[in-house]
């Protein structure tokens, strides 16, 4: 069964999508992460704009699919800004563990650490506090 994708439905999945996003980058560096529609009623007409960088959210794959492609679009920019790889996981000795990718291949967008879920995206700054890790700010 098709699911329709009405303004109230397009609405939820980009608040959905930005919430989490923002969660994430907020301490990155980025100007503040927006939503918007350009033309017609449809999820591919869906914008998400960071700064002068503006990209299809690309809703019609799905919520989650969305949320991690863009992301990854995201986690370049900030690695351009920072200039060194993001988000770098350093444990409690300040020891570089690895670079966090994210991915939406498992139906949840979520943060990998190698190959392994680390968090869904929208929870890294909680998840790595609760590890006991931080992220580096430094470039290596």
């Amino acid at each position: 069964m098709a699911h329709s994708w009405d303004r109230e439905r397009i609405d939820a999945a980009a608040s959905f999508v930005r919430a989490r996003l923002a969660a994430d980058f907020a301490y990155a560096g980025l100007p503040g992460i927006e939503i918007r529609v350009d033309g017609g009623p449809g999820p591919e007409f869906v914008v998400l704009v960071c700064g002068g960088h503006e990209f299809s959210l690309g809703l019609e794959n799905g919520a989650e699919v969305a949320c991690a492609d863009a992301a990854y679009v995201l986690q370049d920019d900030v690695m351009d800004l920072v200039g060194h790889p993001w988000p770098e996981l350093l444990d409690a000795d300040g020891d570089r563990l690895d670079v966090l990718i994210p991915s939406g291949g498992r139906g949840t967008a979520q943060w990998l650490l190698g190959k392994y879920p680390f968090c869904a995206v929208g929870h890294l700054h909680l998840a790595v506090r609760a590890a006991g890790l931080t992220i580096s700010s430094a470039p290596t």
